[in-house]
């Protein structure tokens, strides 16, 4: 091309005659077989213009060439065929194709096959044009990049939109799922203020000049629904629901709570439900509704039974997830935590020492200054997951509480019996925490409680041996008749003040045992006979107010012999001149009563030393629980107008609900309705007042029931007939033995120097001893007010007169257990 040394050259370098050279070379660089040239001496000088159609004219010899020129000269020179065209119409041709027919062959049509390439030869090319053309082949990808990327993030941006909604859809709900109970009232309706709406918005009609009425009362009650659970269980698990693509997980709960127990060798406690402060409380503060509020005392939970709830969510930290019903998983918090009251339970710290702090805290007292559950409170000691996997603990079913009694032909619980439920929990089921899991980092919603969760199968294990038990195939056979009492349901509901079914979700059992007048719920284990009889002490009797010189205050002496009543020691006394003080008489009588029970104590009939815990031994079968629960509920009868209503209740929850609606419109929040919300309220000092305030009209009432002498009397005479028939069949201490036994130890050499040395010149020996043993005698049978006095720690019949001080301690006794 006569373009050597020019290689270096830019475009805007070359020549006219270069650059037509340089687009000549272009054209014959791709081997092809026509080459069409437009003007290609256009804009050049004849001497460049000559070297170029020599460059064409030298490429015609082996294809075509097709010029385009206005210049005939040179068309003449060097075409061998010229075709003049004007305006598009051929004007003429030097070689027109008749001249050519006679020459040429007819063509023959025939199949030239299909035009092919190998893939080979394809993809050599394909990249040898990506090669020669990257500027090109750069701005493509470029711009193809640009498309496929955008298209990429837009269907990225929606697929991420639509799963994060998904998320926040599901934590959401997780945290608070919808829930379908049996019973359900609009709580919003309680939170109206006067104005008639919610946190202070208006609604309805507003009065200037009158007095309106708000419906709040009429509109909570009217407002209650109750469900058919059973039917819309049956509706969401069959195909036509078709609820199953809108929800994740659907799960039922039964209100199966396991009765879990730990063992700690021959003591077996109650973890689920937790009694572990069941008796710790301090005046009007109960210190254990306290301890459940704040620190949360139950322990145990259900898993889920889709595990799509909360397998994800949380990581495997130690052992494995529950594989059986009887393996356990422990669940931290977040920051890999647990309460301490958990390493109470579990055993890892001693309970003893918690019990005390929480006394010392419900006292008053400084050692319980630094709140149990607080940061400062505890050792700041860290476990290691070893320390928990492997920990044990015993099941017992429900069912196995109850056996049946032949002789009323009711089913009894003996879930108050500690030996029956000691041996129980000895033979119930080992459940061991197999496994130790965390929330993830991030993690929002948390499903699991903190704490230690069962298999969902361990609960339809429960509900399946209690179908399989007696007492419920027995409660079955008979739908009309509660086993547990032999009587009809009709007849309990309509001697029943209380029903709350359709208003509140509530624990039946634990309501019956606070406000029915049912005597079967009154339980003769709840009366703690040891505190009972630990109340009486005999340097608590007070003497200084007798006048021993005329006569003698019978009621001053009420705890001198347990189980003694009605003696007349006014009478007893005044057959004998007493100069002496009230000090000298108390310490006659405690000398006297020691060495009487010391005496008595080698006769297991008279040994009075066990009176207490033979008593107790008595009330625990079944004629001292038939006569508690039969004198009870005289008691109870004669109380009715004092027993707690269900308006009452209404009446508590209404106040509560307008006390958190004011304090929700000083505080507003953005979830009013949410548990979280209403726990604030109640730390804060608003609710301390406004609670008292509500409960005080079920404290009012319940403070209002009285036990009468009569009914005490009557309630510890019963009991003293019916322990003195069993206490002759058992070898144990009878009461009937007491005026003989004491008689006959008045008569021994102790007792006379005794006597002799405490009275001296001021009592006439003689004639004490005969009124004393008169006195004994004509009074056996009225021995009575055991379930409340100190029997083995007694003195003697003649030194006492004993009705008054039992009915105070059985007043005590009946109003704690009610």
């Amino acid at each position: 091309m006569g373009l050597a040394g020019q290689e270096h050259k830019k475009p805007s370098q070359l020549s006219g005659g270069q650059m037509q050279r340089v687009a000549i070379a272009r054209a014959l660089v791709n081997d092809p077989d026509i080459v069409l040239a437009d003007e290609p001496t256009g804009a050049l000088d004849t001497e460049t213009s000559i070297q170029v159609m020599d460059i064409l004219q030298e490429v015609s010899k082996d294809r075509l060439v097709v010029m385009v020129t206005h210049n005939p000269e040179l068309a003449k020179q060097y075409a061998t065929r010229i075709v003049n065209i004007r305006d598009g119409r051929i004007q003429s041709d030097t070689n027109p194709p008749e001249n050519r027919r006679e020459e040429e062959q007819m063509p023959v049509h025939r199949n030239m096959g299909r035009a092919s390439m190998s893939f080979f030869t394809a993809l050599s090319l394909s990249g040898n044009n990506l090669r020669t053309k990257k500027a090109r082949t750069l701005l493509v990808s470029f711009a193809g990049s640009i498309g496929i990327i955008g298209i990429a993030l837009i269907l990225a941006l929606s697929s991420g939109a639509n799963r994060f909604i998904q998320t926040q859809e599901s934590e959401t709900l997780s945290l608070y799922p919808l829930q379908i109970e049996k019973t359900g009232y609009d709580l919003t309706s309680l939170m109206q203020n006067t104005s008639g709406s919610v946190f202070g918005g208006k609604s309805g009609d507003t009065y200037t000049d009158k007095v309106g009425v708000e419906e709040a009362a009429n509109r909570l009650l009217t407002e209650v629904s109750t469900n058919d659970l059973g039917s819309l269980k049956t509706f969401l698990d069959s195909d036509s629901s078709g609820i199953q693509e809108y929800v994740n997980a659907i799960e039922y709960s039964y209100g199966i709570t396991p009765q879990i127990y730990s063992l700690d060798g021959d003591a077996a406690e109650q973890m689920n439900p937790n009694h572990m402060f069941d008796s710790i409380s301090s005046g009007s503060m109960d210190i254990t509704g306290m301890m459940t509020g704040s620190l949360g005392m139950d322990f145990f939970s259900g898993l889920p039974r889709s595990e799509e709830l909360y397998m994800d969510s949380y990581d495997l930290k130690a052992g494995h997830w529950p594989e059986k019903d009887t393996d356990l998983v422990l669940v931290l918090n977040s920051e890999g935590k647990v309460s301490d009251i958990l390493l109470y339970a579990v055993g890892l710290r001693d309970k003893k020492e918690l019990e005390q702090r929480i006394q010392d805290f419900a006292d008053g007292k400084e050692s319980g200054k630094t709140a149990v559950g607080s940061s400062s409170s505890g050792d700041g000691a860290v476990y290691s997951y070893d320390d928990f996997l492997g920990r044990s603990f015993r099941l017992v079913n429900s069912c196995d509480y109850y056996t049946y009694d032949d002789t009323y032909g009711v089913w009894t619980d003996h879930s108050s019996d500690q030996d029956f439920v000691q041996k129980l929990v000895k033979n119930g089921k080992k459940l061991t925490i197999t496994g130790i899991v965390q929330p993830k980092e991030g993690t929002l919603a948390e499903v699991l409680e903190t704490g230690i969760a069962y298999s969902p199968s361990l609960e339809q294990d429960l509900i399946r041996s209690a179908a399989q038990s007696d007492v419920v195939k027995d409660q079955l056979k008979k739908p009309e008749i509660n086993v547990l009492t032999g009587k009809k349901f009709s007849d309990e509901k309509a001697s029943s003040d209380m029903d709350l079914s359709k208003l509140f979700s509530v624990d039946e059992n634990v309501l019956q045992k606070v406000f029915s007048s049912n005597a079967e719920s009154v339980s003769p284990e709840s009366l703690n006979m040891d505190q009972i009889l630990g109340n009486l002490n005999l340097q608590n009797l007070d003497f200084s107010s007798l006048n021993l010189e005329n006569s003698l205050d019978a009621s001053s002496f009420q705890n001198a012999l347990s189980g003694l009543e009605g003696l007349d020691l006014e009478n007893l006394l005044s057959k004998v001149k007493i100069q002496a003080t009230g000090e000298q008489l108390q310490n006659l009588f405690t000398e006297a009563a020691k060495g009487y029970l010391e005496s008595a104590s080698g006769n297991p009939s008279t040994d009075y030393t066990r009176l207490g815990s033979t008593f107790a031994e008595y009330l625990q079968t079944e004629d001292g629980k038939n006569a508690v629960q039969s004198e009870m509920q005289k008691i109870l009868d004669a109380n009715k107008e004092n027993l707690v209503t269900r308006d009452d209740v209404v009446q508590m929850a209404m106040d509560i609900f307008s006390g958190y609606s004011a304090y929700i419109q000083e505080h507003p929040t953005d979830n009013p309705l949410s548990s979280e919300a209403f726990r604030n309220w109640l730390a804060s000092s608003e609710a301390e007042g406004t609670v008292s305030a509500a409960f005080s009209i079920i404290t009012d009432k319940l403070s209002r029931i009285t036990v009468t002498q009569e009914q005490a009397s009557s309630m510890a005479g019963t009991l003293q007939q019916g322990y003195d028939a069993w206490a002759s069949q058992n070898g144990a201490p009878e009461l009937s033995k007491v005026p003989d036994s004491f008689a006959a130890y008045l008569q021994s050499g102790d007792a006379q120097k005794l006597l002799l040395n405490a009275a001296g010149q001021m009592i006439d020996t003689s004639q004490l001893q005969s009124a004393l043993t008169d006195t004994l005698e004509s009074t056996v049978s009225t021995l009575i007010q055991a379930v409340t006095t100190q029997i083995g720690n007694a003195i003697t019949s003649a030194m006492t007169g004993m009705a008054g001080q039992l009915e105070q301690a059985l007043v005590s006794a009946m109003n704690q257990t009610v």
